[in-house]
């Protein structure tokens, strides 16, 4: 019986029907849309900046603590992104993880310098060969070599940034995703 009049006022309504087939991924898409919607944040916060050493710049952001005090020393943590951030927008190295540092118990709890670098189009992190077969990736890390231009870069901005920055020299950090976490090692 209800089901009669509920097909009643689907139809004298216009009102589409949904099959069960269907209605989980409605669910899902109107939740996914929801979440990517309160999860983007505006990370304008970051200060947008470029370092020229030598003939080579490197695009970078960076994030002072909320109140910022030029005499107190301050953790320096930096952010090497993936492969697929790389180039020279000064942006896509934000796609991952810069809006957890703008979270406000984070800012408050944790007050630091956070520094988003970006690695030129062409370059990588680290000093490592790759060997790509049918089956697999293949990484050789180059140890004892000199650092690629991206690194030796990003080794001098760091060096300007504690120039700059009161940083707290025991307190500096890298963390990163994918081709950044190769940099970290």
């Amino acid at each position: 019986m209800w089901i009669e009049r509920y097909n009643r006022i689907v139809d004298n309504h216009n009102i589409y029907r949904i099959e069960m087939k269907t209605a989980p991924i409605l669910v899902f898409s109107i939740l996914a849309m929801i979440t990517l919607k309160t999860s983007a944040q505006d990370v304008s916060a970051y200060k947008q900046e470029v370092f020229s050493k030598n003939g080579h710049t490197m695009p970078y952001r960076i994030l002072l603590p909320k109140k910022h005090d030029v005499k107190k020393k301050y953790p320096m943590l930096l952010m090497l992104h993936g492969a697929r951030m790389r180039g020279d927008d000064n942006q896509a190295q934000l796609t991952h993880d810069a809006d957890l540092f703008l979270k406000k118990e984070i800012m408050e709890e944790y007050p630091a310098i956070v520094v988003f670098p970006q690695c030129p189009k062409n370059s990588y992190w680290s000093n490592v060969g790759k060997k790509v077969s049918d089956k697999a990736f293949t990484f050789n890390f180059k140890e004892k070599e000199k650092p690629t231009q991206a690194m030796a870069t990003l080794l001098k901005l760091v060096k300007q940034l504690k120039k700059e920055y009161k940083v707290d020299e025991n307190h500096v950090y890298v963390g990163g995703l994918s081709m950044g976490g190769m940099g970290t090692l």
